[in-house]
């Protein structure tokens, strides 16, 4: 991420996300890189914040329901990036759409940054929830990114952006699902 900062990309992809898309297709890293100096510091973020929000919540074993609820948001940040980034990779075939790895990892990654940003306020405060509408927005970028970056013909654009967002939102519910329950089993409460 030679070329690019955190915050420099976080605002251009918030506010001019076709011509970021386009310096990202241009660019040569590896997925890899954006995900390590990108997405994590964001996904951590957005953990603090929930580590925070769990303090604030006035729960028994709150300090240990707060980390809970940081580790559990990090993690199913993580994990769900990644399944979801390679379902849309098995998926994409059926597109007519460049079938690269690497740039639908991109896509999946920088396409969340609405959401990152948004996580990162609602989860100091559950009464701030209503916000994350506004990770729809996510939806959007994503959109404006599948042609730069896979070379999506118009006519199927419509179709893989819907599909590929089932399948993001659909992951990342799995994985909630799957931590409520593994904390559930362990009598674990996070905040």
């Amino acid at each position: 991420m030679e070329n690019f900062s955190i915050s420099y990309l976080a605002q251009n992809f918030i506010i001019r996300p076709v011509a970021t898309w386009k310096e990202i297709a241009a660019d040569t890293q590896s997925y890899r890189t954006f995900f390590k100096q990108y997405a994590i510091p964001l996904i951590f973020l957005g953990a603090i914040s929930a580590f925070l929000g769990g303090l604030f919540a006035e729960t028994e074993e709150t300090f240990k329901n707060a980390v809970l609820s940081g580790l559990a948001t990090f993690i199913v940040a993580v994990l769900s990036l990644y399944f979801a980034a390679y379902l849309i990779y098995l998926t994409s075939g059926l597109f007519e759409i460049s079938r690269d790895l690497d740039s639908i990892f991109k896509l999946v990654i920088f396409a969340s940054t609405p959401e990152f940003l948004i996580q990162f306020v609602s989860n100091l405060d559950q009464s701030l929830a209503f916000i994350e509408i506004l990770g729809l927005y996510a939806v959007y970028v994503f959109w404006t990114g599948v042609k730069p970056m896979l070379n999506c013909p118009d006519n199927t654009k419509f179709t893989f952006t819907i599909t590929s967002y089932f399948i993001i939102f659909t992951i990342r519910i799995i994985f909630s699902l799957i931590f409520i329950k593994l904390f559930q089993y362990f009598g674990w409460t996070p905040a």
